[in-house]
């Protein structure tokens, strides 16, 4: 997306170290631009949330840099199963998700897409009562947003909470 003013990125990010918006660019460019999970994209986009406290936006981006780790250990380890060390990163990633998401809707009460992120990390962590609250939520705010009725439809099968019900 950046590549063509990667360097011109990459100075100015380094001239302004505090600067959000700057941070969270760098970060999508070092993630668009590699295969795995860049540590750097991760630590720009923690760093740009840093910079941004009252930013539900920021928050989303930090969490997003973490959803992108931990969806490579489970996409990588879903064959042979996940080590202690593995289980206990993921466990990990997902509490700081769950922390930045929670963050997202209480600085913007309104946003649905953190609404979303938070339905959606919720169940990643085994939070059925927040994922429930969070997706209806989304869905009062984003009403004609399809993804929401899709996450909503997928976390009431047998796979997350066995509640046919729900659906």
């Amino acid at each position: 997306a950046f590549l063509k003013y990667s360097a011109n990125l990459y100075a100015l990010a380094a001239r302004y170290p505090h600067s959000a918006l700057l941070s969270a660019a760098t970060s999508w460019e070092k993630e668009r631009s590699a295969d795995t999970v860049n540590q750097a994209a991760v630590d720009a986009a923690l760093r740009s949330e840093e910079d941004a406290p009252r930013s539900p936006r920021a928050a989303l981006t930090a969490s997003s840099a973490l959803d992108d780790e931990a969806q490579q250990l489970l996409h990588h380890h879903s064959l042979l199963g996940l080590t202690s060390d593995q289980t206990s990163r993921l466990n990990t990633l997902y509490t700081q998700q769950e922390a930045l998401t929670k963050k997202a809707t209480a600085l913007d009460p309104k946003y649905g897409h953190a609404w979303f992120d938070r339905a959606n990390i919720a169940s990643m962590a085994g939070d059925p009562e927040t994922a429930k609250l969070a997706v209806h939520e989304a869905l009062k705010l984003d009403p004609k947003k399809v993804e929401v009725y899709e996450w909503g439809m997928r976390m009431c099968q047998a796979r997350w909470y066995e509640d046919d019900n729900e659906l």
